[in-house]
């Protein structure tokens, strides 16, 4: 399978999309979730409050954007690939932030949310052939294909990965 043209997506996820490497919708996916796996792997439930300026996300809250977009680009997904034609709305990921509830759990129970979801994730997109990978339907009123939520959503964690190694973790 190769990667998605421009065409497949809004501008707006171009640094997303760019930031996934290779061809491979699956391997992709896989490689974000090691990255995020390895960068958390020793890193304490009590750093999940830490914001590094006011008016910035928790580390918890971060994690938990990572999980409710995830399970947005996800369900778009499916509903293109399953060659429904319906017209999705967007979300307002600052207005889920604070209805999240994200700084009363643990940082530990939110990589283990993610990580499951990620499975999940990878799980649909594997049972999917390579016609429905090319798919296109209408999310946020633009047109998008199933490979380029793929990408999307691997190369949104890795810019979020990038943002909590420079600003969070170090």
């Amino acid at each position: 399978m190769a990667r998605p043209e421009k065409s497949e997506y809004p501008e707006y996820y171009h640094s997303y999309v760019s930031k996934s490497q290779g061809d491979n919708a699956v391997k992709v996916l896989e490689d974000s979730n090691a990255i995020t796996r390895k960068l958390f792997k020793n890193v304490e439930d009590e750093k999940g409050a830490f914001a590094y300026a006011e008016g910035k996300w928790t580390l918890n809250e971060l994690v938990q954007h990572l999980i409710d977009s995830e399970r947005v680009f996800a369900y778009r997904l499916m509903r293109i690939a399953r060659n429904d034609k319906t017209p999705m709305p967007g979300f307002e990921q600052d207005d889920y932030v604070p209805e999240s509830n994200a700084n009363n759990k643990k940082l530990s129970e939110l990589l283990i949310e993610a990580n499951v979801l990620r499975n999940s994730t990878l799980l649909l997109v594997k049972g999917l052939s390579d016609e429905m990978l090319t798919r296109k339907g209408i999310a946020s009123d633009w047109e998008m294909s199933v490979r380029a939520l793929c990408f999307t959503i691997a190369g949104h964690e890795i810019h979020h990965m990038q943002v909590i190694k420079e600003k969070y973790l170090t």
